[in-house]
């Protein structure tokens, strides 16, 4: 459809059939996948009916998206297309911080109380990364490392404190298997 119609103006439009038969046919097609179940415009990603076609399931997904505090480190031109998918994505509370001029003493504050630190910056800043581990590290907090190289990016380790290797463990153990 090019149009989104509310349930309400479909069953509406369907007035000369028994509702409570249109109904139930609605929620079969929207359990089969064949319907998605749209909530008011705007409040939800559309990427989310990939996930689940139940509309209250979008939503809570949409709202733990709105809530996620996210911290970018990396420089404004590596990051520009990362920032804008976060965006797109859901995550409206995000902050970018630049690793130049970065102290090793300025990350405990910034890292505290985030969902998720993304460090995103080339091969030379291999000291930010330790950096960033270790505030992690003490923050119990998640973080996702990766790489610019040219036209590609690599990601990954993802450090889970407690659930598994941190940077530094990965990063030994990379260079070892060298």
């Amino acid at each position: 459809l090019e149009e989104r119609p509310a349930r309400g103006d479909l069953l509406s439009g369907l007035a000369d059939l028994p509702s409570a038969e249109v109904e139930r046919l609605l929620d079969r097609l929207i359990e089969a996948g064949m319907l998605i179940e749209s909530p008011d415009a705007g409040t939800v990603p559309d990427w989310l009916g990939l996930l689940s076609t139940d509309v209250a399931t979008r939503a809570a997904l949409a709202a733990r998206l709105a809530s996620v505090r996210l911290l970018l480190v990396g420089a404004a031109e590596g990051t520009a297309a990362l920032t804008s998918i976060v965006t797109s994505a859901g995550i409206t509370s995000m902050e970018r911080v630049d690793p130049a001029g970065l102290q090793r003493a300025d990350l405990p504050a910034l890292v505290a109380g985030r969902d998720l630190v993304v460090c995103l910056v080339d091969t030379g800043w291999s000291a930010l990364r330790s950096w960033v581990n270790r505030a992690c590290l003490d923050a119990s907090g998640p973080a996702l490392y990766a790489t610019l190289g040219g036209a590609f990016a690599y990601v990954g380790p993802v450090g889970l404190p407690g659930e598994g290797p941190c940077y530094q463990w990965w990063r030994r153990r990379a260079l070892a298997c060298a």
